[in-house]
C-alpha cells in the first residue's frame, strides 16, 4: 500500500492490544510508515493513559500517541468534532 501514516482512531492501546501490536509491526516492517495510536478511550485520566502506554511496553521510532483527544467546536454547524486537518 502507498502510505506513510497509519491511524486507527478508537482502536486503543488499552482495549485492543493485538490490533495495535499488528499496526506497530506493519509500521516497523515497512520502515516508511508512522503509526499514531490512541492510548485510551475518551475522558480517561492521565494516570490511566500513563498506565496503558507504559504497560504496553512500546519502544519504537515508528509509533506515537497523543492525548487528550483534540476537540474543536464547529460553530457553523454547532457541534463538537475530534477531527482536525491542517492545511499549509
Amino acid at each position: 500500500y502507498d502510505m506513510n501514516l497509519l491511524v486507527t482512531p478508537g482502536i486503543t492501546i488499552a482495549n485492543h492490544s493485538s490490533v495495535v501490536a499488528k499496526a506497530i509491526d506493519v509500521a516497523e516492517t515497512r520502515g516508511d510508515t508512522f503509526y499514531i495510536a490512541d492510548p485510551v478511550i475518551q475522558n480517561q485520566s492521565l494516570a490511566t493513559v500513563i498506565q496503558a502506554v507504559a504497560g504496553a511496553g512500546i519502544d519504537s521510532s515508528y509509533v506515537g500517541t497523543y492525548w487528550p483527544w483534540v476537540k474543536i467546536m464547529d460553530t457553523d454547524r454547532n457541534f463538537q468534532t475530534s477531527t482536525l486537518i491542517m492545511i499549509t
